[in-house]
């Protein structure tokens, strides 16, 4: 975002010397249409071209002064030589003083010239294409079709068009590198309660089915750091109820794929998740995709696998823009508010942990003194803060209650 802001910076000084030193050439309709099409096949000119006409408006230019001629022709492609407006210029006795003249290749034509013809004065021009108060007809080019038009209306008109045009680009930027959870955040708030899911309510919503496509067109390379983890978290999450809804389990999540009594495939290593085109299991987006690549250890209180001793799943989805905040509370919150599964004991000098910190315990430093400092974080100051930091203790497991979280009716 920042590196955008500098770019429509640049982009807007450019417009500025632009408009105070004359740069452009005829009519402001045809400039706008031109330096939109031109966003089609030259980005950059297009965009630099539609905010050095805002900018130019706005400071006062004559409409009158903008267009980008090529060839023999000026006309832009939705404007064509027969409407009145061309044959006003072209066939006109009359026509305006600057005018381009037919010459091959492209050009830029200055406004400054040392006389000027009445039909393109500033008085009579400024705002005649832009707002049709103008008449641009042969014969009657500079002529205001509404007598006493006020002039204090036209800043206005212009800084509203170049407010408009300038927080277009930007718009498109931040759509263009950011993916809507709306529908998932939707179903987990109406849906998720105290960490419970409703599955069967996931089941019969359109919405989830069609997050669920949406998930499968996305390239999450094409995202920021903050945003691509919020999208691999949610996702994760999103087909782990899917996976519950897909095998109609209302037990546990370690039923699913088992055969005699044996988990020989397992509910984790079924291809199921759809991103970017491509298939994936709930194991390879854990530990292929979003451990080694991110290198977040608060991703394990996020990640839930539908289990009660799971960290709680989330009444919203993780966004990129709120992700630390998230992540601090989810933690925090796994942390503190189940002592039957983390807790700490300061008489006896003994911590009792989630296994999550035994089975991922590299992400978390890899010993008991380093799983203490990382758990210290989230208490607040005190005696159980300082046994945390302190590495003196002794560190144990709690157990791990894999029936499924589901809301109970």
């Amino acid at each position: 975002m920042g590196r955008l802001l500098l770019f429509l910076l640049v982009l807007l000084a450019a417009g500025l010397v632009a408009a105070r030193s004359g740069v452009f050439e005829l009519g402001a309709r045809d400039a706008l249409i031109s330096a939109v099409e031109r966003v089609r096949t030259a980005p950059l000119l297009g965009v630099a071209l539609i905010i050095a006409y805002a900018t130019a408006v706005t400071f006062g230019v004559p409409a009158s002064a903008f267009t980008f001629s090529g060839g023999a022709t000026t006309s832009s492609p939705r404007t064509s030589a027969s409407s009145p407006a061309r044959r006003s210029i072209r066939t006109s006795p009359t026509a305006c003083c600057r005018a381009p003249q037919a010459r091959g290749g492209m050009r830029w034509s200055a406004w400054r010239s040392p006389a000027r013809c009445s039909s393109c004065s500033p008085s009579s021009r400024r705002w005649g294409a832009v707002s049709g108060l103008a008449d641009v007809s042969p014969g009657g080019a500079g002529r205001s079709t509404k007598a006493g038009t006020q002039e204090w209306l036209r800043p206005l008109r212009a800084g509203a068009l170049a407010t408009a045009l300038l927080a277009a680009p930007v718009t498109l930027a931040a759509q263009a590198v950011t993916f809507d959870h709306g529908d998932f955040d939707g179903l987990l708030r109406a849906h998720v309660r105290d960490g419970l899911v409703d599955y069967d309510a996931f089941a019969r919503a359109p919405a989830f089915e069609r997050y669920l496509d949406r998930l499968g067109t996305v390239d999450p390379a094409s995202l920021p750091q903050a945003h691509a983890l919020a999208f691999w978290i949610n996702a994760y999450n999103a087909y782990t109820i899917a996976l519950i809804i897909r095998h109609d389990e209302r037990k546990s999540i370690r039923n699913i794929n088992r055969s005699f009594g044996l988990a020989l495939k397992g509910p984790w290593r079924e291809r199921l998740v759809r991103v970017g085109g491509r298939s994936y299991s709930l194991d390879e987006v854990e530990h292929e995709i979003i451990r080694p690549r991110f290198r977040e250890p608060r991703i394990h209180f996020a990640l839930v696998c539908a289990a009660l001793s799971c960290p709680p799943l989330r009444s919203e989805a993780y966004r990129g823009e709120a992700l630390e905040a998230q992540l601090e509370e989810q933690t925090r919150r796994f942390l503190s508010e189940a002592p039957g599964r983390n807790r700490v004991d300061v008489a006896g000098r003994r911590v009792a942990l989630s296994p999550i910190f035994d089975w991922y315990k590299e992400d978390f430093g890899g010993s008991a003194a380093a799983i203490g400092r990382f758990v210290a974080r989230f208490f607040p100051p005190g005696a159980e803060r300082a046994l945390l930091e302190s590495g003196q203790f002794e560190l144990s497991f709690t157990r791990y209650d894999w029936a499924l979280n589901a809301v109970r009716r």
